[in-house]
């Protein structure tokens, strides 16, 4: 156990190094004035007219972006400073509640041998049979010592027993008051948390390179796949593998949906590799491959045939950005005479 369980802590309740958090804010800081300086500069440029003005047909292209640009640089220069003075204010507060906690754990370290000093004087001064009456984790609570002492002949021996135990106690105390100093310094250290959190929010605010809320974050990663049709076939080729899988281990509605799910992802798979095949983008072995989409676990539930007529219309759909309304109505395209091919070249290989 820590030196902290002496205060009932589990750890160090002013956690942090405020050397690394003071020398962060310094590298920002450092940011910043670069960012400043360069603002600067970025202003004369732009401001720059006579021999130094451009000319010809994208002048005016560059001009506005020179003109822009250095609001941006400006803007980032404010959020590395905010973001810099807070960490500075948390590096303060942080030190100040370290002290703060040191001071309480020494006094409760002090506090804390006082007490098992007295604690050893008193069990010195009992014999055996009344220090079993001391009450466990109470053993010098006026209770504890009234009963070891009651109806005791020997008077001095009780008197010092009842003198030791009050020296536990005044110990005991001091040692409370030794957390409770060690919990104020955890709420300073908290509050300067708190507060730089809000200060680099603030900093962030009008900076443009805030971070991305947690369901644009979401959206980001699930439209991933459909922003591009090679990651709608990728996402496509992986729904067909773990359908299919899937699909041999359940059998009935679910199963069967499951069969169809698989081949109707493989049936996208299959239409691009054959595409490429056509163009010389792709061997025949990876179109063999993934023809075997089109017949997972070797289950010819569902006809290769009724799939529809090809998947080329949906890659088309993606690339301008209609997304999931046009697979259904993609893959109704699919040729009969494609997938005859298909079945054709997979026979040969």
């Amino acid at each position: 156990m820590s030196d902290w369980g002496v205060l009932g802590l589990e750890g160090d309740p002013t956690p942090g190094d405020p050397d690394a958090v003071r020398g962060m804010a310094v590298r920002l800081r450092g940011q910043a004035e670069l960012a400043e300086h360069n603002t600067v500069r970025l202003r004369a440029i732009a401001g720059s007219g006579g021999e130094l003005a451009m000319a010809g047909d994208y002048a005016a292209a560059y001009t506005e972006a020179l003109v822009e640009l250095p609001d941006g640089l400006a803007r980032l220069a404010r959020a590395y400073r905010g973001c810099g003075d807070a960490l500075f204010g948390y590096a303060n507060g942080l030190t100040e509640a370290k002290i703060r906690a040191g001071g309480a754990l020494r006094q409760g370290l002090d506090a804390d041998d006082r007490y098992r000093v007295a604690l050893g004087e008193v069990r010195a001064l009992l014999p055996p049979d009344r220090e079993l009456l001391l009450w466990p984790r109470a053993e010098l609570s006026d209770g504890s010592i009234g009963a070891v002492t009651a109806m005791w002949d020997a008077a001095a021996v009780a008197g010092q027993v009842r003198a030791a135990a009050a020296r536990g106690q005044v110990a005991s105390a001091d040692r409370a008051r030794a957390r409770r100093l060690a919990l104020d310094a955890a709420e300073l250290r908290g509050d300067a948390a708190r507060s730089c959190a809000q200060g680099i929010e603030n900093a962030l605010a009008d900076s443009g390179i805030k971070n991305k809320a947690w369901y644009e974050k979401a959206w980001d990663a699930v439209s991933a796949p459909f922003r591009s049709w090679d990651s709608f076939v990728d996402l496509c080729r992986d729904v067909a593998m773990v359908a299919g899988v899937v699909a041999l281990f359940v059998s009935g509605p679910i199963g069967l949906a499951l069969v169809a799910i698989a081949l109707v992802a493989g049936a996208v798979v299959f239409a691009d590799t054959l595409a490429k095949y056509a163009q010389g983008k792709a061997s025949l072995g990876q179109l063999g491959l993934d023809s075997l989409g089109l017949i997972p676990g070797g289950r010819g539930v569902v006809s290769v045939a009724r799939l529809g007529r090809t998947a080329v219309a949906v890659g088309r759909g993606v690339a301008r950005g209609e997304g999931l309304r046009l697979v259904s109505a993609g893959l109704r395209a699919f040729s009969g005479a494609a997938l005859g091919r298909a079945r054709n070249i997979v026979t040969a290989i």
